[in-house]
Order: structure tokens, then sequence, then C-alpha cells
């Protein structure tokens, strides 16, 4: 049993290096199953005894790289929007994840140039996380905008942030870029948590 779960992640995985490859060589719609397997070396009966088509397994690289990324983006709310302004948390996970971004370089330059959408349920499950946290922070009652418009900020300009990064040729450290997301993002939303309700 152990050995074919072996082989299973193992299929799994050249499966999916096959697939970031390819895109970046070419337009997802133009790739076909006989390139994938041929890419990975696997027959094509293997390929679909793992998946219904290829958009089964570009879902399935997504979950897999983007389930690494969604532990950086929600953290603890004192790891975000700490009381003291010099706590260096913020921008430490901020550089860890921009780190994480370069890391998986290919795969994101792929997500973003080709304007796939991200699983729904891990932006919404990010974005009820990044709620949760804010109300740990304060009650939603005293604060000046409803946390679901500040959590969709959030994650919708850290997103942006990353794909810029990317596009413009990551012309800063992922430590600066840590630093630009907690002056942009983390600082102005601790602000606005300081103010009262409108």
């Amino acid at each position: 049993m152990v050995r074919q779960d072996r082989r299973i992640r193992r299929t799994r995985k050249l499966l999916h290096t096959a697939l970031v490859e390819l895109i970046a060589e070419k337009e997802y719609n133009e790739i076909t199953i006989q390139e994938l397997t041929e890419r990975a070396d696997i027959g094509h009966r293997t390929f679909y005894r793992h998946y219904a088509d290829k958009d089964d397994l570009l879902l399935d690289v997504m979950k897999d790289t983007l389930s690494g990324l969604q532990n950086l983006l929600v953290l603890p709310s004192s790891a975000i929007f700490p009381d003291d302004p010099s706590d260096s948390t913020p921008r430490e996970n901020g550089r860890r994840l921009f780190a994480y971004v370069e890391e998986h370089e290919a795969f994101f330059r792929v997500l973003f140039q080709e304007r796939l959408i991200i699983d729904q349920s891990m932006v919404d499950l990010a974005r009820q996380r990044t709620i949760t946290l804010l109300q740990n922070l304060k009650d939603e009652r005293y604060s000046p905008i409803p946390y679901r418009i500040m959590a969709n900020h959030v994650m919708t300009s850290t997103i942006e942030m990353m794909k810029l990064w990317l596009e413009d040729g990551k012309p800063y450290s992922a430590e600066v870029m840590g630093e630009y997301l907690v002056q942009l993002v983390f600082k102005p939303i601790r602000n606005l948590l300081s103010e009262k309700a409108i």
C-alpha cells in the first residue's frame, strides 16, 4: 500500500511539473493530454487514472501550490497587526510570503499570466480567516469599515502586489516587498482599527 501511494505521488508530481513547464512555453488551451504524458514520461491511461482532464490536473496543481501560500497569507493577528510599531514580525512574515512566491515563481507566473481563476474556495477561506483575525483584534461593531470589505482589500492587494512584482521581474528583494506589504496593507488596516465606527 505504501509503495502504491509513493507511486501515485510520484506520477502526480511528474504531471504537475509537466503542466507548469508546458504552460510556460505555450497557451494553456493549446496543451494536449498527449503533450502532458510525453513530458511526464507516463502513459495516456495512467493520466486518466489520476485526472479526468487537464483542467482537473490544473486544479490539483493550484490547490497544491496555493495551500502553502494560504498558510502564509493568514497569520495570527499579532503577526500582522502588532500593537508595538517596532515589532518586526509583520515584515518577516511579508518577506516569507514573497520568498514563497519566488520559490514557486514558475507556477505563479503561469497563474497570473494566464489569468487563471484561483480556486474560489481557497480565496473564500483565506478571506474568512482574515475576518476572524480582525475580529480577534476588535469587535466589528466598533470598526469604521465592515470586516468583509477589509479582508477582501487585504487579500486582493496582497495578490496584486505579488503579480506586479513578478511582472516587473522582481526588481526588489522579498524582504523589501515584505516591507512594502506592511506599509501599504497591514499598517493602514491597523490604523483603521484604531478609529471609531462611522
